[in-house]
């Protein structure tokens, strides 16, 4: 097999990416740990606080799990019944509402309902509002694939909620075990949502911790038990992904035209609901002047957050290219990318300077790298997720017959390969630099000298009660998920194209 230059350099490249932003600092931190025993703690690591924050997360993310599921219903209904074109359009709505940071929502609610201040059920609200696309989808795609056998059961005159308990519910219970664990991991690890409610959960106390303490085992230690609840619930995650039946079958499309436009409308009438009102709300209180003042102030700063955090997509989609050929590397990459991505991000931050805080990689660390480096630990696992999914797509009939006529791996990745799947990777490098500008703990631990992040500086706003930049800076982020979105749309309609 002939090798490639290109295709070596940029395996080179996402390897080197994926070392400098992963590797590396995880190594970096394990050293600091080892030889940090001796060093005096100045908090106890340990204790009923502790386990109090770790009790209050817990049953918020519970509670929020079990409000979203419900909240979902609908949408699982409608996505169910649909046709794959409408299901494809409801989908990029849904994609607007996750794309969008939480902390967005809780500004956009505070004006929507100013009556309900109680932090613990705001929080809860928001998060339910905010993720019920992630059960609607998983759940909603599930059925769509069975209502075959649903409307086969309900030609035997049965009850329809007795089909839909006996014959469709025992096939979407894993599917609905996965939506409930995936919910908790992210409604557990959230720093933004209690934060902006008020309330002091595991993440922010950690975040405190980092910020405060010159002993990096302060932060690490108690994080200790969060990535172990962390952990089991990923367990979870791949044993329900697991069982979750594959059913196989056409879709039955909703017959009649009235029916098709009442099922498209209800997840229209959520989204209009849970995204557009919260927007709209912080829109109407927006002002010229309020624009005028933020885009004079941040002139730099805007640009620049949006810079590296297209950077960190772009490094993503390198890692996730690099490793097309090498099955077994991705899965190693995608088991440390996702470990490190659900580590708090006050722990990510630590090994980032415990790394790089060093006079020989200073020019690093005092730069716009840093952060690119950041981001990309933290969500280098959606580029290399991406990845594996859409490797088992690719025709390797096709590939193959590319490699018995001569072509070299670069070719293939190329001429077959990127044709087909480029759009829908491009579509995951820009849904990681939606994540990286609205990415808060991180950006609160690392702040190159002259480059303050966005989302460092709408929280700033947020505590000083500077509420017309904040809004202002809000929607430059809405912006960016928005444009996200955009892109994912149109891939997805390639990818169906082809």
């Amino acid at each position: 097999m002939r090798r490639s230059p290109l295709y070596a350099l940029l395996v080179a490249a996402g390897t080197l990416a994926f070392v400098a932003a992963v590797v590396w600092p995880a190594s970096a931190l394990v050293w600091q740990i080892a030889t940090g025993w001796h060093e005096v703690s100045e908090v106890p690591w340990f204790g009923p606080r502790l386990y109090g924050l770790l009790w209050r997360g817990t049953w918020l993310s519970v509670s929020a799990v079990i409000a979203c599921l419900a909240f979902s219903i609908p949408g699982v209904f409608a996505i169910g019944g649909m046709g794959p074109r409408a299901a494809r359009s409801v989908t990029a709505m849904l994609a607007a509402l996750l794309f969008c940071p939480p902390i967005v929502y809780v500004f956009g609610w505070d004006r929507v309902v100013p009556a309900m201040i109680e932090p613990h059920w705001r929080c809860i609200f928001i998060w339910a509002t905010w993720a019920w696309p992630i059960p609607a989808l998983i759940v909603g795609c599930a059925l769509a694939r069975q209502r075959h056998a649903f409307y086969e059961a309900a030609r035997l005159d049965a009850p329809r909620t007795r089909v839909f308990l006996h014959v469709a519910l025992p096939n979407l219970r894993a599917h609905l075990a996965l939506s409930a664990v995936l919910l908790f991991v992210l409604f557990f690890n959230d720093y933004g949502v209690p934060a902006t409610c008020g309330l002091t959960v595991l993440p922010t106390d950690l975040l405190g911790r980092a910020t405060s303490s010159t002993n990096a085992l302060d932060t690490i230690m108690p994080a200790l038990p969060a990535i172990g609840v962390t952990m089991v619930a990923l367990a979870l995650v791949y044993y329900f992904w697991k069982r979750a039946p594959a059913t196989e079958g056409s879709t039955v499309r909703a017959s009649g035209r009235e029916r098709f436009r009442w099922i498209f409308l209800i997840p229209v009438a959520m989204f209009l609901v849970t995204w557009a009102a919260p927007v709209a709300a912080l829109s109407v209180k927006l002002t010229a002047h309020d624009v005028q003042n933020a885009l004079e102030t941040y002139s730099f700063e805007i640009p620049a957050s949006i810079g590296v955090a297209v950077c960190a997509g772009a490094a993503v989609f390198v890692i996730a290219l690099s490793t097309w050929q090498t099955p077994r590397l991705r899965k190693v990459m995608l088991i440390g990318a996702v470990i490190w991505g659900i580590v708090p991000g006050a722990v990510v931050g630590q090994s980032l300077i415990a790394a790089y805080d060093r006079t020989l990689l200073m020019p690093v660390y005092d730069h716009g790298a840093i952060l690119v480096l950041a981001y990309v630990a933290r969500f280098a696992w959606v580029g290399l997720a991406a990845a594996a999914a859409l490797h088992d797509r690719t025709d390797k009939t096709l590939v193959e017959l590319a490699a018995v006529e001569g072509a070299t791996p670069a070719q293939r990745l190329w001429h077959v390969v990127l044709p087909v799947h480029g759009p829908m990777l491009a579509a995951a490098s820009a849904l990681v630099t939606a994540l990286a500008v609205a990415e808060l703990p991180v950006s609160t631990m690392i702040r190159p000298p002259g480059l303050n992040p966005i989302s460092a500086i709408i929280i700033e706003k947020f505590h000083r009660f500077e509420y017309g930049l904040l809004i202002a800076l809000c929607l430059v982020v809405v912006g960016v998920a928005v444009l996200a979105v955009l892109l994912l749309s149109w891939s997805a309609h390639r990818l169906a194209d082809d």
